[in-house]
């Protein structure tokens, strides 16, 4: 991986600009993301799985094999900290699970895509 810039590794990746969340202001790097999600997990059944804020992001993202090394490089700011980290909302979307069976349906608050399954996507 290349040297660690100054920007968020997910200003290319989403169409939001990067910024300010919660009055929180300055770019961390992803690895010191530590904040307790327990909470966040419960909420969205996911409690069984045994995720840091820097992990869930990560996965939130789509980058589920990264090493150690390449976190430590990875810089995010406040605001795409947040938004797929412990502040994330789900989307009012059908479900997009490759081996679903059955009818496609639109997602309840209820229904919960596991890590595999994010993977699998």
């Amino acid at each position: 991986m290349a040297m660690r810039t100054s920007e968020c590794f997910l200003k290319e990746m989403d169409s939001n600009s990067c910024g300010t969340s919660r009055d929180i202001r300055g770019i961390v790097l992803l690895c010191d993301c530590n904040d307790d999600i327990q909470r966040h997990l419960a909420r969205f059944r996911l409690s069984k799985s045994n995720l840091n804020e820097c992990d869930l992001i990560l996965a939130r993202v789509g980058m589920f094999d990264i090493s150690q090394q390449e976190k430590e490089q990875l810089l995010v700011c406040p605001y795409h900290r947040h938004k797929f980290g412990k502040f994330w909302q789900p989307s009012k979307v059908t479900c997009q699970y490759p081996l679903h069976k059955g009818k496609s349906k639109t997602l309840k608050g209820t229904d919960v895509v596991t890590l595999q399954m994010a993977k699998d996507v």
